[in-house]
């Protein structure tokens, strides 16, 4: 039996094992050979045979080990989940690592259960996985690091004896033989012997656990290194946690989390790669049969990184942009208990209470109309609803009150489940809530909308994409007007933080992504109430734990508004009972009364108190964005909840954890038929258990075969079911402002990945290309609301539509005054804050284009509906922009760090303050992509962290705080602001950058972008400086190296100075082709736009083109590349036009100067490039002729004036001559200085049409 790979071997040897050792045990010797009779003889039925007559077989072993291992496995998965029911689930690993909510030790330490990995192997869970909230290497940020991943595992052993069972047959009576009476066994728990445990802990891990922990502390070390860019990434501890099921109580399981964290600490600062060591825990006396066993394996506790724990953090606010509306919209959510009763209560509380709320409403308002739209089918006639919402009067106790009924009445039901149904599945038009609630005159009214939670939880995921919208539209549909109120039932979401006192997920109202998102003015939270065991913790005496409410009809509604939060408890009749109707015991005996619980009919005022206060532990968010909330003058809430959690998790104050090193391989497990004892019950009724049953079996048990094998492959079917094939496309417009001085571009458009949401982009130029390029958005648009609001109305409008390519996002545009799409770009779409069902665009990317793509095309129908949408969308937007106050951000320095305040003008809104590094910086930078902040004092704020950040005496942090690096490096800051202040400056550190072309992928042709073709050298020798610095890089590493001003590196700080070549000359075209290399580049007062990566390799293939503009008397041209597009040195040239010059002397000196900048053959086609500068100037008016023009004279205070017009142009002044007259002039003088300006001066090409009119005119202003 024992052996970790002996296969197991079914003998009637084992009941002779546990009758030698039930002797040695001391059992009653009647007991025991009775046993003995049965195990050698006693069955009548093989007598009559004439067989061996033993009452017990093989076949008794084997289905005694089958019970054994059944109840293992249920006894080990109620361990299990009592035990990861007290930690928080995360849907991936990715999440957990980024994720920097809360964390709820507040030391750094975060314990995750049930965490889904992705292995080598296959999909998996672990069971708890331990992560150190850690500074990457550059100091720059934080991350969770896994550190220990753990197995549970239980090991329990049984005691078992038998009852005669009477098998009768009618068969054996007829013919007078002896009835069957067989053994029935009976199986239970019993502790492990202390050398029973020892073995167990001795022989953990089995091999299987072994791979399977080294499979999952593999995949947790790659996705953590894939997020932090480390090439080896520390490796994770392995570990299994093994209890005995029948010492598990509440009290070792608030135990668990310091135990784990006291053990890890242990194992991070001690060397384990010699052998396994098993951790035990006791407190007070208290030894729970439980153990850490750390698994043999080689880890280097010197990772180097330290530990950060978190200092603040922005609370979530889901009420963020109310107000934005004219309307009071009304969120109602009702959570449900985990358990199968759950889902059913929560929806006849929702609906019940909701109802109550309507008639509140009501009686505010008598003239309130009330319509329900019922989007699920849930109240088809008027007869079901009545009855589903209790509004009869059948059970008087459990139905509505009689003036709720009356309400109820009067409420008009509308039904759009047939319209969504068919817009979801039928390709149907878009549900029109004005048709269904028809005209109405201008009244107060209610809208009470449910059932939109059946649908979303129902719909298949091909059909997900309209749903999206159609919430969406529905949304904005709902009318908004300030005699409008919107009731709106629904359920809320779960998240990934986890509440030990419910044992389930806490709960957000809705999804980040939600249309709902952003109309919210209030919430109101339906919850239930907490187990019996954290109700009444000191009489709650069992070992397990139950998830039913303590109190079925009893809810706790919590009212959310900005001003804050109100707790109070409500009766439910419906619910009394409720829970125990789902119990199958109660179900089957549901006609006979259900006791009352204790204390039911109403509990005491602290039992209330703590009812309310537990309830709150199911959105904790809410405790963080209201701190300071106080359930009773007495009482803070924060408080409370904390004193809540520490009755589930202990602290480590007098926790004592103890170490033993085991040998390096796991002994022999005794198996769990050696774990089997022969133990009968002790007497019962003064009457001996052998007295009873002694003598009375007289056969063996039979048992049946299996009648299917269960690996038999299972029959399959055809499906019956395809999704269709649904093209994705979402459309879109561009409104443009008719100011060419000031353009301003408003780009609105269905998100292509969410249609639900729409994304709003307001752009000062609108790039028209189809070559490479990024187009960043504005960020900062508070100051030009009303420019935006005034070119919505009146602004040129295109339209846009977006289809899915395998590159992008292919772009089409249509004017309004043509029938034809026009085929712009294809585009990638980078987005930046979340409003609600709005969405900012950060930046718009120009890729490629395939030259496949059609030009044009008219196979495009744009939504009738949509631009409402979208102009409501941006309207939004705007709203909630001007609600947000631009702040400024001054940094404090003390001794230990800093404190951030956040100021308009003078006044202080709010003081955060940071010891650590990594924790300042992320603070400096969470406006990054324009994202608000909602400060813990309630203040929207938002800043500019290029020019709002007072870093007062440390200017180290500007350079990474505008940057913001999120990786790791070797080069960083101290991890402590402390440190970081006394860091001496040391000498100027110069580097010069360079492109080996020889290593370039793309110069090779093995990839499609450059790779480790970076040179970066030191000027001057320092040999630790250049084995950390220089080297063949990519370019993320050289931006991590040199991508600021300055670099801490060692014990002190160095000035950084980087020698490049100029990015316009064809050297240093390559430098453009890397985002982060042009960053450095303008980091060094080179601006140069993008480049696709491999526009270098045709460098030398660069012409120019010359275009010109000409505004009055002054040409400017320009050269532009016809290979990046951009300006020669980036510049503009100015050339004086002189009308009075022939055009050729005029041409020949212009094309004299391009060319002298730029040499001749660099010059794109430049004979055709000349002749096109020739007409340019020709339709400017200038030609080799002579110049009609007409010569004007006036005098005005002696002062005389000539002005030569141009005929046929307007009478455009092209030069002009004055003279200021004495008192006696000779006119003679003046006329000949005319005339001979005329003939052989500057005026010499003038034909003048009006030669005698001019001079007589001049004679008499002469006179």
């Amino acid at each position: 039996m024992h052996g970790r790979h002996t296969r197991l071997v079914f003998s009637i040897d084992f009941f002779k094992e546990q009758l030698a050792k039930a002797r040695e045990s001391g059992i009653n010797p009647a007991v025991t050979e009775e046993l003995s009779r049965i195990l050698t003889g006693g069955s009548a039925v093989l007598e009559e045979e004439g067989k061996e007559a033993p009452c017990l077989t093989s076949d008794d072993v084997k289905h005694l080990w089958e019970r054994a291992v059944r109840r293992t496995k249920k006894v080990g998965a109620h361990v299990h989940r009592r035990i990861t029911d007290m930690f928080d689930r995360f849907l991936n690993v990715q999440r957990a690592i980024r994720n920097d909510d809360r964390d709820s030790f507040g030391g750094g330490f975060r314990i995750v259960a049930e965490m889904p990995l992705g292995t080598e192997l296959g999909k998996g869970r672990a069971d708890l996985v331990v992560f150190r909230r850690e500074t990457a290497p550059a100091g720059l940020r934080t991350l969770w690091r896994p550190v220990m991943v753990v197995e549970i595992k239980s090991r329990c052993g049984f005691k078992w004896y038998m009852v005669p069972e009477r098998r009768s047959s009618l068969s054996r009576k007829r013919y007078g033989m002896v009835q069957r009476v067989v053994p029935r066994f009976r199986l239970s728990l019993r502790p492990l012997s202390p050398s029973e445990w020892e073995q167990v802990v001795d022989g953990i891990p089995e091999p299987n656990t072994v791979i399977q922990l080294d499979t999952y502390a593999e995949a947790l070390s790659e996705a953590f290194g894939s997020i932090a860019h480390l090439d080896s990434p520390p490796r994770v501890i392995r570990a299994t946690l093994v209890i005995d099921p029948t010492d598990e109580n509440r009290k070792s399981r608030s135990m668990i989390q310091s135990f784990l964290l006291s053990a890890l600490e242990s194992c991070l600062t001690e060397d384990l790669s010699q052998s396994r060591t098993a951790y035990n825990v006791s407190r007070d006396g208290l030894r729970p049969r439980m153990a850490l066993v750390v698994h043999s394996q080689e880890y280097s506790p010197n990772y180097g990184q330290p530990q950060v724990p978190q200092e603040w953090k922005p609370p979530y606010d889901p009420l963020i942009g109310a107000g934005t509306r004219a309307r009071r919209f009304i969120l109602y959510v009702s959570a449900a208990s985990p358990t199968s009763a759950g889902l059913s209560a929560a929806w006849i509380a929702r609906h019940h209470h909701g109802l109550q709320t309507i008639h509140e409403f009501r009686e505010a308002s008598p003239d309130l109309r009330v319509f329900w739209l019922d989007m699920a089918n849930e109240f088809p006639t008027p007869t079901l609803a009545e009855a589903r919402l209790r509004a009869r009067g059948r059970e008087a106790e459990n139905s509505l009150s009689d003036a709720v009924k009356v309400t109820f009445r009067s409420i008009e039901f509308k039904q759009l489940f047939a319209d969504i149904q068919t817009y979801l599945y039928s390709d149907g038009p878009m549900v029109d809530l004005s048709a269904v609630l028809g005209d109405q005159v201008k009244q107060p009214r209610m809208l009470v909308v449910s059932g939109w939670d059946i649908i979303d939880s129902s719909t298949p995921s091909p059909y997900r994409t309209r749903m999206n919208r159609l919430l969406a539209e529905i949304v904005d549909q709902l009318p908004d007007d300030e005699q409008t109120i919107i009731l709106w039932l629904s359920r809320p979401v779960k998240y990934e933080r986890r509440t030990p006192i419910y044992s389930t997920n806490c709960f957000i109202p809705v999804r980040d992504t939600s249309p709902l998102l952003g109309e919210l003015d209030e919430i109101i939270w339906n919850l239930p109430c907490g187990p019996e065991q954290v109700i009444y913790p000191d009489s709650w005496q069992r070992p397990s734990t139950s998830k039913s409410p303590m109190f079925d009809d009893i809810r706790i509604v919590v009212a959310q508004s900005l001003q804050g939060f109100e707790t109070s408890l409500i009766h439910i009749p419906a619910l009394r009972h409720w829970s125990a109707k789902f119990r199958t015991e109660e179900y089957n005996h549901s006609k006979k009364e259900i006791p009352e619980p204790r204390e039911h009919a109403v509990p005491g005022a602290g039992i209330r108190e703590r009812i309310r206060s537990l309830a709150l532990t199911l959105i904790p968010w809410l405790v963080d964005l209201w701190p300071d909330t106080h359930l009773s003058p007495d009482v803070n809430l924060s408080d409370s909840l904390r004193n809540s959690l520490d009755e589930i998790h202990d602290s480590a104050e007098g926790l004592t954890v103890t170490r033993r090193s085991l040998s390096r391989e796991p002994t022999d497990v005794p198996s769990l038929l050696n774990r089997l004892q022969y133990r009968p019950p002790r007497t019962r009724g003064g009457k001996a258990f052998a007295d009873i049953f002694l003598g009375q079996i007289n056969a063996h048990r039979l048992y049946r075969a299996r009648q299917q094998s269960k690996s038999k492959p299972r029959p399959s079917y055809p499906k019956t079911f395809e999704p269709p094939k649904l093209r994705i496309a979402s459309f879109g417009q561009m409104v443009c402002s008719e100011d060419a001085d000031q353009p301003l571009y408003i780009v609105a458009l269905e998100d292509p990945e969410n249609p639900a949401r729409v994304l709003v982009g307001f752009l000062n130029s609108y790039v028209q290309i189809r070559t490479d390029g990024l187009q960043w958005a504005e960020s900062r648009i508070s100051e030009q609301v009303d420019d935006i609001q005034q070119v919505m109305s009146s602004g040129h409008r295109f339209s846009l539509a977006l289809q899915q390519d395998d590159e992008g996002w292919l772009l089409w545009q249509k004017d309004s005054e043509r029938s034809d799409w026009t085929f712009e770009s294809t585009i990638d779409i980078i987005r930046g804050r979340t409003i609600g069902s709005t969405a900012m665009i950060r930046a718009i990317r120009y890729l490629p284009s395939s030259d496949s793509v059609t030009q044009y095309t008219s196979d495009i129908r744009f939504p009738a509906n949509l631009t409402g949408r979208l102009d409501k969308a941006v309207a939004r937007i705007l709203k909630h922009i001007r609600q947000q106050k631009e702040v400024s951000v001054k940094l404090s320095w003390t001794d230990n760090g800093c404190t951030v305040d956040f100021k308009t003008g003078d006044d202080v809104l709010d003081t955060v303050e940071h010891l650590y590094t990594s924790n300042l910086v992320e603070t400096l930078t969470l406006t990054r992509g324009g994202f608000p902040v909602n400060l813990s004092s309630g203040h929207l704020v938002v800043w500019d962290r290029f020019r709002d950040i007072d870093y007062g005496e440390v200017s180290l942090l500007i350079d990474v705080s505008q940057t913001f690096i999120p990786a790791t490096t070797e080069i960083g800051l101290p991890a402590k602001l402390s440190d970081l202040l006394c860091l001496p400056e040391g000498e100027e550190l110069e580097f010069q950058l360079s492109h080996e072309r020889d290593e370039c992928p793309l110069f090779s042709g093995q990839g499609e972008d450059h790779g480790r073709c970076w040179r970066l050298s030191l000027v001057g020798e320092n040999e630790a400086v250049s084995r950390i610095f220089c080297g063949f890089l990519t370019d993320r590493e050289v931006f991590l190296r040199i991508g600021s001003k300055s670099v801490v590196f060692g014990s002190k700080v160095y000035p950084i100075k980087v020698d490049v070549p100029s990015a316009l000359q064809q050297e240093g075209m390559v430098f453009r082709e890397s985002p982060l290399i042009r960053k450095i580049l303008q980091r060094n007062g080179v601006r140069a736009s993008p480049l696709k990566p491999g526009a270098y390799l045709q460098a030398a293939q660069q012409e120019w083109e010359i275009s010109v503009t000409i505004r009055d008397d002054w040409l400017t041209w320009v050269a532009v590349s016809t290979l990046t597009g951009e300006n020669w040195k980036n510049r503009a040239f100015t050339y004086e036009l002189q009308v009075v010059r022939e055009l050729s002397d005029i041409l020949d000196e212009l094309w004299g100067y391009i060319i002298s900048e730029i040499p001749e053959k660099f010059i794109h086609n430049s004979e055709l490039q000349k002749a096109r500068l020739r007409g340019i100037l020709e339709k400017r008016g200038l030609s080799d002729a002579l110049l009609q023009v007409r010569l004007e004279a006036t005098m005005k205070r002696r002062i005389l004036t000539v002005e030569a017009r141009r005929t046929g142009n307007g009478d455009e002044m092209i030069d002009s001559i004055s003279w200021e007259l004495p008192r006696r002039v000779k006119g003679d003088h003046l006329i000949d200085s005319i005339v001979q300006r005329l003939e052989e001066g500057t005026w010499a090409r003038f034909d003048v049409v009006n030669k005698e009119e001019f001079f007589e005119t001049l004679d008499r202003l002469l006179d």
